[in-house]
């Protein structure tokens, strides 16, 4: 009796990493110019900056209520266009809420204390 299973090809090596890897080896691409990974730096962080900047800021100006509620504008734009920076809009956020309310309380009590 002879046996209906046909005898296995041997494959070359290069056959062999062609299987493996069939992107690396393609007939259409040349090895030698696969690029390599590129390390992904994020972008600027203006917005997210200006935000804590302007919040801190609002220690010293906050009477001004522009730049507390400043910081709350420029905070919540860069959350959406900076997420890699979150932490700093946050703090932005927070810093403008904070130091605004705190002088949103102080000023008419101050105004009251000077001008009775």
């Amino acid at each position: 009796m002879t046996s209906s299973i046909a005898p296995e090809t041997a494959l070359t090596r290069r056959e062999r990493q062609r299987q493996l890897n069939p992107l690396r080896y393609h007939a259409m691409i040349n090895p030698a110019r696969i690029p390599e990974p590129v390390h992904f730096e994020p972008g600027p962080k203006r917005l997210s900056a200006t935000a804590l900047l302007l919040g801190l800021g609002s220690l010293l100006v906050g009477f001004t209520i522009i730049a507390p509620i400043a910081a709350l504008v420029f905070g919540v734009i860069a959350l959406g266009r900076e997420p890699a920076h979150a932490a700093l809009s946050a703090w932005g956020i927070a810093t403008g809420v904070v130091f605004g309310a705190i002088w949103a309380v102080l000023t008419p009590t101050i105004l009251v204390a000077l001008f009775g």
